[in-house]
């Protein structure tokens, strides 16, 4: 029995592998085109204020900045619910770095949210660096907020703090970030009010 198992083992480890592997290429993101920018999510709408950045901690934040729509007034934001266990949004992290870095010195603010405590995140920011700031909803207080219940999800908001648009975090563009920018409508899936 001894001598089964421990032949045994070295395939099942081989397996463990491959479906690991091919579960992280599963969650690329789909060919075509983005998703599109939804008006209205979780009981939320556009032209709603923003609910509070209720955050419990932050990182990767500048020394003696505050993190509230008063203090980002003036700056479009985008809003990024993800976890580290979360493949998907694993998966777009590349996408959102490549968009900060093409609208960095521009007026937008990235803020990647997650429910997870910094001694989870941390450590995965070391090997998957995230070009955002990073806060961390403990108490979930924001993802119900948000009506978030499932990641990733992105949220905009305009720099007059009001909700523009929701979507897949792969239906945020550049085109997409342009029109947030200049202040023009999103085109999404359903009308404004």
């Amino acid at each position: 029995m001894k001598m089964s198992v421990v032949r045994l083992l070295p395939l099942s480890l081989l397996l463990a592998a491959f479906a690991c592997r091919k579960e992280e290429e599963e969650f690329a993101a789909p060919p075509g085109p983005p998703p599109p920018v939804s008006a209205a999510f979780g009981g939320l709408k556009a032209g709603m204020p923003a609910p509070p950045l209720s955050l419990r901690q932050t990182l990767q934040v500048p020394a003696g900045t505050t993190v509230s729509w008063e203090a980002l007034r003036g700056k479009a934001v985008v809003l990024e619910f993800w976890a580290t266990w979360c493949g998907p949004c694993v998966a777009v992290i590349p996408h959102l770095n490549e968009l900060a870095q093409k609208y960095a010195g521009q007026p937008v603010q990235f803020i990647a949210i997650t429910a997870e405590n910094e001694e989870v995140v941390a450590p995965f920011l070391k090997k998957k660096p995230i070009r955002a700031w990073v806060g961390l909803d403990t108490d979930q207080s924001m993802c119900r907020g948000y009506g978030v219940q499932g990641i990733p999800q992105t949220v905009l908001v305009d720099a007059q703090g009001k909700l523009v648009g929701f979507t897949h975090p792969t239906g945020l563009t550049a085109k997409v970030l342009d029109d947030l920018l200049a202040g023009r409508p999103l085109a999404t899936t359903r009308p404004t009010p």
